[in-house]
């Protein structure tokens, strides 16, 4: 395996774990929650966000216009706000 190819192989591991990782929060906040709907406030923007941090993640990794630094701060961007949205969420439903 060339370098190149493992590279891609790790940037779009990288990209799946992000996408994965949100849809189970998501999924878990919403059968926790009853009242999600009155949370929506901040539940579109982190989604938006994070879809389009993805799409430019994969747009660079398909041109091959990425560098290792670039990837690992989009990532771990995609991931901290993954955190932060399920902090966020999960204090909101202490609340109620």
């Amino acid at each position: 395996m060339t370098n190149k190819m493992a590279f891609h192989k790790l940037a779009m591991s990288l990209t799946a774990l992000n996408l994965i990782l949100f849809v189970l929060n998501t999924f878990v906040i919403k059968f926790l929650s009853r009242y999600l709907f009155y949370l929506s406030g901040l539940y579109l923007p982190v989604i938006l966000i994070l879809i389009y941090l993805t799409l430019i993640l994969y747009y660079l990794i398909k041109k091959e216009k990425i560098n290792l630094r670039l990837l690992i701060l989009i990532s771990c961007t995609n991931l901290f706000c993954v955190l932060i949205y399920s902090i966020y969420m999960s204090k909101a439903l202490m609340v109620r």
